[in-house]
């Protein structure tokens, strides 16, 4: 291990032993990247993403509370709930089992139907023994009671459709699939699945945005970050602590995606924080940044959303190997402005690759935005830093604002400033001059209106004139 890791480690236990703990030097210090240390990211994350008091003597009642919570919920969500999982008499959660639950359970509802139908009928029979007076009023309460018996059945079909769409994502989950591949404990690995099933099928619950696609693989890193700090512990521990691990997780997950709503809600697509809109903003800022590359992405036909839309609904999840998905999630939990960071280090990614770009043709350039190369994280995020100055700075300060442009895009030359001020006077100068003749035009036709309108109005009067003479005589 190196003194620089050495030092920083002794820098971030320091700012924890801290009470209060101080924040916004935790920020600074964790967009910069958090060393690999099982305890440290965990508890940072935790901090930052304002999950834990700062307070340290309170993190035991806190968690305390927050286990309670999340049992009631489990208990009303998971455990009453009469579904195709079963989750307390299961041990395990498998693609297969629930599937032939699933048909047992179709089964069971079919002969339900029938057995409804024949006493439907019955009591058919029996409403037409009875006066038509009595009958209006049975058949508006038959009708209200119907629409209640039914209304389970839909939600737990809807259920049914959740929980499947929940076990397929994760049978195909990044992080789920390397765990499963690097250890033989098939009890540890259904352990998993379910605990984050546990926590997916709840948030789905409760939570307006519902279920979508990617927040299996938001939820993994979440995951198996907290679980590094359980690691070392012996199994007793370990069976004990899975729920604590459960809590965690489910809470910074809802925390995080809160932060993100709207990218994961179709219907505000187009909203300000949309993930649409999101894209566009990003495409708009490469065009500013780096008009070059965005021209020749124009000119090959390939939209942002093409690879932005994987990019963002994972959080990077497959574009990198999970150490440097680790170091930007640690840049982007220690953001204020996270939605900034999101369009800074997307610009910053499609910029460091710049080269590679401009040389390929259509297919090329798409794999290559959707099987990005492994490149250092730090580099990129240090662009992306950049990339957030520009963005801030002031329209006055033109040449300075140029230069670090060059500088990001990797141009070392000064007469490529010179240029580009020259092309933005040019531009200035030729939009004046077409004002002033716009202006200028408009000006000459309004003299001639004016001109032709006095003639006209001359022309009547003397007609006018002469009308009247001859009256006269």
């Amino acid at each position: 291990m190196s003194d620089e890791l050495k030092v920083s480690k002794q820098i971030f236990f320091e700012l924890l032993s801290l009470s209060p703990i101080d924040i916004h030097s935790l920020q600074k210090l964790a967009h910069k990247g958090i060393p690999n240390d099982s305890h440290l990211r965990p508890t940072i994350w935790k901090l930052l993403l304002g999950y834990l008091p700062r307070d340290r003597r309170k993190w035991k009642e806190f968690k305390r509370i927050k286990k309670e919570k999340y049992a009631k919920l489990k208990c009303y969500l998971i455990n009453d709930l009469q579904s195709s999982m079963e989750l307390t008499k299961v041990d395990s959660i498998t693609y297969d089992t629930i599937i032939r639950k699933k048909k047992k359970i179709e089964i069971q509802e079919k002969q339900e139907k029938q057995e409804k139908q024949e006493k439907q009928e019955k009591q058919k029979e029996q409403e037409n023994k009875e006066d038509k007076s009595n009958k209006k009023t049975h058949e508006t309460t038959k009708i209200s009671i119907a629409s209640f018996v039914n209304w389970p059945k839909k939600i737990k079909k809807k259920l049914k459709k959740l929980e499947l769409a929940i076990l397929k994502d994760l049978s195909r989950t990044k992080l789920l699939i390397q765990f499963k591949k690097n250890n033989s404990d098939q009890k540890q690995f259904e352990l998993i699945q379910r605990s984050m099933f546990n926590i997916l099928f709840i948030f789905s619950r409760i939570h307006q945005i519902s279920y979508v696609q990617g927040m299996n693989d938001i939820l993994s890193i979440i995951y198996f970050t907290f679980r590094m700090d359980r690691k070392d512990q012996k199994t007793k521990e370990k069976e004990e602590d899975t729920l604590s691990l459960e809590v965690d997780s489910f809470f910074c997950f809802k925390i995080f995606m809160d932060k993100f709503e709207d990218l994961f809600t179709p219907i505000l697509d187009n909203s300000k924080q949309g993930l649409k809109t999101l894209t566009q903003k990003i495409d708009k800022l490469l065009s500013k940044i780096d008009h070059e590359v965005y021209f020749h992405l124009q000119n090959l036909n390939i939209r942002p959303d093409f690879y932005l839309t994987n990019w963002l609904t994972t959080m990077f999840v497959h574009t990198f190997p999970q150490n440097r998905v680790l170091r930007v999630w640690d840049s982007l939990i220690a953001s204020k402005e996270k939605m900034i960071f999101l369009k800074t280090f997307s610009v910053s990614l499609v910029i460091k690759i710049r080269e590679r770009l401009l040389q390929d043709g259509f297919l090329d350039t798409m794999h290559l935005l959707q099987n990005y190369p492994i490149i250092g994280m730090d580099e990129i995020i240090q662009k992306s830093r950049q990339i957030c100055k520009i963005m801030g700075h002031n329209q006055k300060d033109k040449i300075n604002l140029l230069k670090e442009k060059v500088e990001l895009v990797g141009v070392n030359r000064i007469d490529e400033i010179e240029k580009l001020q020259r092309k933005k006077i040019r531009n200035k100068r030729k939009k004046n001059e077409k004002e002033q003749k716009f202006k200028q035009n408009l000006k000459r036709k309004f003299k001639k209106q004016q001109e032709q309108e006095s003639k006209l109005i001359l022309l009547t009067l003397k007609r006018i004139q002469k009308e009247n003479s001859q009256f006269k005589l």
